[in-house]
């Protein structure tokens, strides 16, 4: 690299840790220090619960989620069935100190169930205390985990693609396990895709920075759809639970039978390369009879058998919903 492409790189990365804190300074200042840690099951942290969506912030609109209920004409949807419309005025941020006081997790899930409705931009970033990019997940017309830790490592293979999308207007069920040196995308509930996270054993993300849902503070890119589940977990073996127990089919969720269901979930896997170490290795292998066992001690899929189709719960045709003030609910294609 040359001296003035140096000073150029050295006055872009001053610049941008100078604004960046410059914006926590007025977030912290603002409130953020209030948000108390959650308190979810298995210490599981709901960022959508955390950032208080349901009140409707400044550019979040509340929408009938993943499942809307045809039979219920009273329209008595309970909290869990809601999810959030966010448009390019939506700002939501929160203390990773806060939610993850003991430090954030090595090995880790993050939950996802989201509708895509155009454009790329990461569902939620993390950033360190220095205003650096730390794990950032985009899930559009392209599936992809950002990993930089504390060490700004790796220096190179940081931004890990899946090679898969999801269509437009459609909901989605995604489930990320990061786990040693490999990252695994559960996607829908069968496809498994296991990539390489080239990292060390001590590899660390700082809890001193904040976390943003839905929008990124230094190149002002805004997600632009529909946020169902948004959850991080403590343990790798928890994305293996999204289908069974944090977003079942909507058949499931509208009339609790399990009946239609068998013992577990069956995941079509890939690997684009394998690991040198035990930690990094796939962490189920999936059966030819569809049961599942766990190679590195985790738990087996879940409850539940998802058979073809997307797993997204509404398929066909379909059309965003109206704000709740136009008591529109979209029942297109739903099922």
């Amino acid at each position: 690299m040359g001296t003035g492409r140096a000073m150029s790189y050295l006055r872009h990365r001053l610049k941008k840790r100078y604004i960046f804190k410059i914006i926590l300074f007025i977030f912290l200042f603002h409130g953020l220090g209030d948000i108390t840690p959650v308190a979810a099951q298995r210490d599981i942290v709901d960022l959508l619960e955390a950032s208080d969506l349901w009140s409707e912030p400044y550019g979040v609109t509340r929408i009938i989620g993943r499942c809307p209920n045809k039979t219920d004409e009273r329209m008595d949807y309970k909290k869990s069935d809601w999810a959030y419309r966010l448009t390019e005025k939506a700002e939501t941020s929160l203390s990773t100190g806060k939610l993850f006081p003991k430090g954030f997790p090595k090995d880790f899930s993050v939950l996802i169930v989201s509708r895509y409705l155009g454009g790329s931009a990461p569902l939620f970033t993390i950033y360190s205390e220095e205003g650096d990019e730390q794990l950032a997940i985009t899930v559009g017309n392209e599936v992809s985990m950002y990993y930089e830790d504390t060490d700004g490592l790796p220096e190179e293979d940081n931004d890990i693609s899946f090679d898969t999308s999801v269509g437009v207007g459609e909901w989605h069920r995604m489930a990320f396990s990061v786990k040693g040196d490999s990252v695994t995308l559960l996607k829908d509930c069968h496809d498994s895709i296991t990539r390489r996270l080239a990292r060390d054993a001590t590899s660390t993300i700082s809890n001193a920075g904040i976390i943003t849902i839905g929008y990124e503070l230094i190149q002002e890119r805004f997600y632009n759809g529909d946020i169902h589940v948004l959850k991080i977990a403590p343990t790798p073996d928890e994305a293996y639970e999204l289908c069974a127990y944090h977003a079942q089919d909507c058949s499931v969720q509208t009339t609790g039978d399990f009946s239609s269901s068998s013992s577990s979930y069956q995941f079509t896997s890939s690997s684009s390369s394998s690991s040198s170490s035990g930690s990094g290795s796939s962490h189920y292998v999936v059966t030819s009879s569809g049961t599942s066992s766990s190679s590195s001690g985790g738990s087996s899929f879940g409850e539940t058998t998802i058979t073809g189709g997307s797993g997204a719960g509404i398929t066909g045709s379909v059309i965003p919903p109206y704000p709740i003030g136009l008591i529109g609910i979209d029942l297109a294609g739903s099922s």
